[in-house]
């Protein structure tokens, strides 16, 4: 953990910015520690001259930085902790809905090939207040990493999911989903810890 000397210094710097540039900051944070240009432009929804002209700005004064990306444009913050404190800043009400618009915007941009950033999704819904997304993407996932043998992250991301479904409501469907996600985590379970573990059970 750095020193709280470095996180006040960023702290004061990211409140001398024009309040537009840094609510985008903030949202930036949310997004994560790179991020696509396109995804940018559908989470914020600003003017395309107004956008560009403020992640200018925000590469000037160093807290992010365009990188080489084949297709779309990508950038990234420059220190980690950079977006650590730009997103601590942000009310936890505001951070949930910006996860969740982030979570929309990939859901359009990639509409065709979803697998490919189930991480993401689950990532974003997961710290949004839709826990019926959280848990889909969850599961699938956590299935996708025990399929490539990752079974720690699938034991891990699997009961998160099963954690999170129980604050839906109680009823049949959810005993259905919830099924599917212990027979999804059963073998990845057997995996790590064997036939005979009271958790396989």
């Amino acid at each position: 953990k750095a020193p709280d000397t470095v996180q006040a210094v960023l702290a004061s710097r990211i409140d001398r910015l024009p309040a537009e540039e840094k609510e985008l900051l903030q949202t930036l944070a949310v997004l994560g520690r790179e991020f696509p240009l396109r995804l940018v432009q559908r989470v914020t929804l600003k003017a395309a001259d107004d956008l560009h002209r403020m992640l200018s700005e925000l590469q000037l004064a160093e807290f992010i930085y365009e990188q080489p990306a084949t297709g779309d444009i990508e950038y990234t913050f420059k220190h980690a902790l950079t977006q650590e404190v730009a997103y601590s800043a942000l009310l936890i009400e505001r951070r949930k809905q910006l996860h969740e618009r982030a979570g929309q915007a990939l859901e359009s941009i990639f509409a065709g090939q979803l697998e490919d950033h189930l991480d993401e999704l689950a990532h974003h819904y997961s710290r949004s207040d839709n826990v019926e997304k959280a848990v889909e993407y969850l599961g699938w996932a956590g299935q996708q990493a025990a399929q490539r043998s990752a079974y720690a992250d699938a034991i891990s991301i699997l009961s998160t999911a099963i954690n999170l479904l129980q604050k839906l409501p109680d009823s049949p469907e959810r005993i259905q989903r919830e099924l599917l996600l212990q027979v999804a985590l059963g073998p990845a379970l057997m995996a790590t810890k064997g036939f005979t573990a009271p958790k396989v059970e």
